[in-house]
């Protein structure tokens, strides 16, 4: 992290506005901790060398980031840093951080990063589409032009609008019908870009609903008044892949789950 600071306090000392820009961001990091607030500056640091400068060893380093810190945690503290020396509600200079990343997660050559680097950046996106409070519908798309519009000329107050209607309907939700309009050879960037977004929601989707098992077994075992040992004997299964499904490592089959809450229900009637 020192590396990447180093870099940019070079680089934007040959800029006068973004020089300020960057003094101001950090005046505005609400961190006491100093490890907390030397990962902030760093994280402020190369979204902004994102947005003024045009050179993928900034993208490297994103993805670098990424890897260390998490993309959802990454996306958080650039929400944080940013905002604050941000224009709301279009918030121009978190769009074009996103724009940015998104080219090098989908876009063909020269932008387009490669292997593992990509798959982190594209996490990145959908997790920075996905955060904010960003409140109000969806514009709705009934033409190709709109969709076109709204994807690729909008700002980030639009697609996070577009994001939350995807994550709250990632199965059958509009992003099929937006599909549907585009012209696959003209739109072919946006339709990789509108069919990953879907395919991450969808991800997150199940995860959430690995969580939501995993926390209700949990609670179960938590009140069967008997120990993990005793319970996963009960069920039928080992203590430890009875672990993997409180933990929501792995998910049991409708049949195992039945097991589980039929037991739990019949050893609270005893207790």
């Amino acid at each position: 992290m020192r590396d990447l600071l180093e870099d940019f306090e070079a680089r934007q000392a040959t800029s006068l506005p973004l020089s300020h820009l960057w003094r101001r961001g950090q005046a505005l990091i609400g961190r006491d901790d100093p490890a907390d607030r030397e990962v902030a500056r760093t994280v402020l640091a190369n979204a902004l060398a994102l947005i003024h400068f045009d050179e993928p060893a900034d993208l490297t380093r994103t993805a670098m980031l990424a890897d260390e810190l998490g993309c959802e945690r990454l996306a958080t503290l650039q929400e944080e840093v940013l905002a604050p020396i941000d224009l709301a509600p279009r918030r121009p200079r978190t769009t074009a951080l996103v724009a940015r990343v998104s080219l090098a997660a989908w876009a063909p050559d020269p932008h387009r990063a490669a292997g593992p680097e990509r798959d982190a950046l594209a996490e990145l996106v959908s997790w920075l589409l996905q955060i904010g409070d960003e409140d109000g519908p969806a514009p709705v798309l009934r033409t190709r032009a709109q969709v076109v519009a709204a994807t690729t000329d909008g700002d980030l107050l639009t697609w996070r609008r577009l994001a939350r209607a995807v994550a709250e309907r990632p199965w059958v939700g509009p992003v099929g019908e937006w599909l549907a309009l585009l012209d696959p050879v003209e739109d072919a960037l946006l339709i990789v870009c509108l069919t990953a977004h879907r395919e991450w929601a969808q991800r997150d989707a199940e995860r959430r609903e690995r969580e939501d098992v995993a926390q209700h077994i949990r609670r179960m075992i938590a009140e069967s008044g008997v120990t993990q040992r005793e319970f996963a004997r009960l069920v039928g299964t080992s203590q430890p892949r009875l672990s993997t499904y409180a933990s929501g490592a792995v998910v049991p089959s409708a049949t195992m789950l039945v097991r589980i809450i039929q037991t739990s229900e019949r050893l609270r009637r005893r207790g």
